[in-house]
Parts: C-alpha cells; structure tokens; sequence
C-alpha cells in the first residue's frame, strides 16, 4: 500500500523502494516535527555535522516524496486566476488541460504563459513554498530559485505559438545557460546532474506537476548510481539502459519529490504526439554563502520571504525587492529604507537597496553598506559590499576594509556534499584579498 494523503515516504538510496510511513502525521501543519524525528528519518548514514531535518537525508541520497503539499495547489490556483485576468474565456480550457489532460487552445496557452511569467516574476512559487522549506530545517544560509515551469505540448501547438508573434522568444528558448529558461520544454534534457563539477553547497530539487502523473511521466532518477563515478551523459536508449532502471513512483497533483541535485536524472520521457505536462521545478540552495549566480541567476535568500515579516508588516522582503525595481526618488528611497529596516536581514536584498540608493541618496547607501560589512559573516557578500561602498564614500570603506579582511581569512572550511569526486574544477567565487587590500590602501575605488 502506498503513502495516504499526509504521509511522508521515502526512496532509500540503499533499495529505493516507496515505503509507507504510517508513523508521521497526517496533519500538514504537523510536518517539521516528523522531520526532526530522527528516529523515523535519520539513519546512521545521514550524520554529516551541521545537517538538520530533511536535509540529512538528502545529502545521504535519499529521495524523498511529499505527498499532498498544499502549496502546489495554490500555485496551480494562482496561475488560473492571473490567466483569468487576462483572458477570461481560457479558464474552461484550462481547467480541462490541467484535470483531463485535454489540449488547450492557443489563446488559453497565451493567457496560460502570461500567468507563468507573472508568477516568476514576482517569485510566486517560492512565496508559497517558503514556509514549507523554512520547516524542513535546511542548513543556512538558504536561498531558492522562483521556480522553473516545464510546459509540455504537441509539436503543432509549439510551432503555432511560436510563429503567431504572441509569445517571446525566450519562452522558446533562453537567453543565455545560466538565465531564465524558458517556458516551452524544448525537449527531455541529457542524463545529468545538476552541477557536475567541485562545489560546497547542498542544492536540491523540488519537483512537481500540476495535475496527476503516472509513474512513466514522472522525473527520472538513478539513486543507485549516487555515489558511483558516473557524471553526464547523452539521453539515448544505450546509455538508459546502462543504468537500469530508475527509481519508480508515482506524484498526484499536490504531490512532490525532493532529492539532492547531484543524483543523475533527467525529464520524463517525451511521450506520443498529443502528451501534455505542467511540471516546476525549485531549486533549493542550502549552506550557500554567495549570490548562486555561478550556477544560475535568479535566486533568492529565503529570508526574504519571512513570514513573521508578512504577519507584522503586511509584506516580506522581496515585496520590497520587486519595489526597488521601479523607478524611485529620494523620498521613494527614504520609504524603502524604512520598509526594509522593518523585515528580517538579508545580505542580497540589503545590497540590492545600497546599489539602487546610490545615485540618489548616497547616505542612505553608505548606511546600507556599513552595517551590511559589520552584519553579514559571510566574505562573498561583506566583499561584495565594500566593492559597492569604494565607488561612493573612499574614506568609509577604507575603514571597513579590515572587516572584510577579516572575514576573508576566517571563512571556515566549507561542508562537503559531493557524492563523487568531480573532475571539472569550481567555479564558485573566491576571495579578492589583493582587490581589498588595494580599497584599504585607497589605490582602488
């Protein structure tokens, strides 16, 4: 008998069999203390230090599935009513796409694609999602992505979109590998994992559709070959076979499974002419200490989506990021500092302020900077802010340099999640002490 409604279940990197886990509560509300039980889900293989909650079984290669999320429905809801507003007569057709599977129309795709970008642009996935992911107890700092959508139609209708003019091209096709993907499934990616090089953070995924799934249309992955030195590899029906079979499950809508991203995987099969799927994928970027853009741009701290912060203010941070965006004036700035002064700290949102402020409120900027240096206890981002504050107050980050000197020399030995050793190098960001020592000197501004 599979999970009930409620139930968490976990793929074992050991047998990767769906075990029924009728000991965990059923009430959603219930769930961060399930994951804190260690007798029900850490095993000794998840003892790396500095690991808590799922994220122990994760980084051990574990697969977990989450069922009934209630988040993954208010997304779904949430995409129908932004489609709604810009196309009321799409709903019906919609509604039938996403419960019958039956193919939309192009109008009902257009207004379909204006909700997704909506929806990404103001992180409306990572908004419903946050406060499962603050649960699940992830080492910080913690950022997520804002969700990558997977749309999957017949050939015909892709081709029609794209030569109607009512679409951008982006939603066919990315701007540049580390950028916004884009909307359109191009086709099923090669078999992969998701860095394949040297790196020291946990970054895992969560995967899920926005309709039911059989186990032939979920995400394919090979928890057998998690700690064998198999890297990346072309999709072909000789290289799958090499790999046997992999893990089989099967998601509802609401439905989700989460796994370290170092797990070779990739899409669901493309199935015959006619196959739809709505699928996202989130990218979680635990024990993370810089910007994420040396993987791919578009991330977020997690704090920035605080929920004390909603309940005391009305808003969390990145409301104040997507604020910040537009154009603004002293006074606009003025209010924004305030706004952001009433929300939890983060370094990105915090820098974000500081380099907006800067050729209009110049003081409000240097606040920003300082503190952020004094604040942070992270290089990356206490570097990043004297590069920022050197090109509007010299005297001040000549001052502050010797905290970020500090801090350069004091980052402790990062945590190790690799699963195999990498032959490609890292590309992650490294100190710049001779740039610090030069903004001290004040030879650099």
């Amino acid at each position: 008998m599979g999970p009930r409604p409620g139930d968490l279940a976990t793929l074992q990197a050991r047998d990767f069999r769906e075990q029924r886990r009728s000991d965990l509560p059923h009430d959603p509300q219930r769930l961060p203390e399930a994951m804190t039980r260690k007798s029900v889900l850490v095993t000794r293989e998840c003892t790396a230090e500095g690991l808590s909650g799922i994220g122990c079984l994760l980084a051990a290669g574990h697969i977990v599935i989450l069922r009934q999320v209630p988040a993954i429905a208010a997304i779904r809801e949430s995409l129908l009513q932004r489609a709604a507003g810009h196309s009321p007569a799409s709903l019906p057709a919609l509604h039938a796409f996403y419960a019958q599977g039956k193919t939309p129309p192009l109008d009902a795709v257009e207004a379909l694609s204006h909700a997704i970008h909506e929806v990404r642009r103001t992180h409306g996935v990572s908004r419903e999602l946050a406060p499962l992911i603050e649960r699940m107890g992830f080492g910080r700092p913690t950022r997520i992505d804002g969700g990558i959508p997977r749309l999957v139609l017949p050939a015909a209708l892709v081709d029609a979109a794209r030569e109607s003019g009512r679409f951008q091209a982006t939603d066919f096709k990315r701007e540049r590998a580390d950028g916004m993907t884009e909307i359109f499934m191009p086709g099923p990616a090669n078999i992969h994992r998701d860095y394949n090089r040297r790196h020291r953070l946990l970054q895992c995924n969560l995967w899920f559709p926005l309709h039911d799934l059989a186990e032939d249309e979920t995400i394919r992955i090979w928890p057998e070959r998690y700690r064998e030195d198999v890297t990346d590899m072309p999709l072909t029906d000789e290289n799958l076979a090499s790999l046997g079979s992999p893990a089989s499950f099967r998601l509802a809508f609401g439905d989700a499974v989460l796994f370290h991203g170092e797990h070779l995987h990739t899409s669901p099969p493309h199935l015959a002419d006619g196959y739809r799927r709505h699928t996202y994928d989130v990218r979680i970027a635990a024990f993370c200490p810089d910007d994420t853009a040396h993987y791919r741009l578009g991330f977020s701290d997690l704090r920035n989506f605080a929920q004390e912060d909603l309940a005391s203010t009305g808003e969390c941070g990145f409301d104040v990021m997507l604020a910040a965006g537009e154009p603004l004036t002293r006074v606009d700035a003025e209010s924004l500092y305030q706004r952001h002064r009433a929300c939890r700290f983060s370094e990105d949102r915090q820098l974000q302020l500081a380099e907006r402020f800067a050729p209009l409120a110049p003081d409000l900027a240097t606040t920003l900077l300082v503190d952020l240096i004094q604040t942070t206890g992270h290089w990356f981002w206490a570097q990043r802010a004297l590069e920022a504050l050197a090109r509007i107050d010299i005297p001040a980050a000549r001052v502050a340099a010797d905290r970020v000197s500090d801090l350069q020399r004091n980052t402790p030995e990062p945590l190790d999640f690799t699963p195999i050793a990498f032959r490609r190098a890292s590309n992650e960001p490294q100190p710049d002490t001779h740039r610090v020592a030069a903004i001290r000197a004040g030879t650099e501004g």
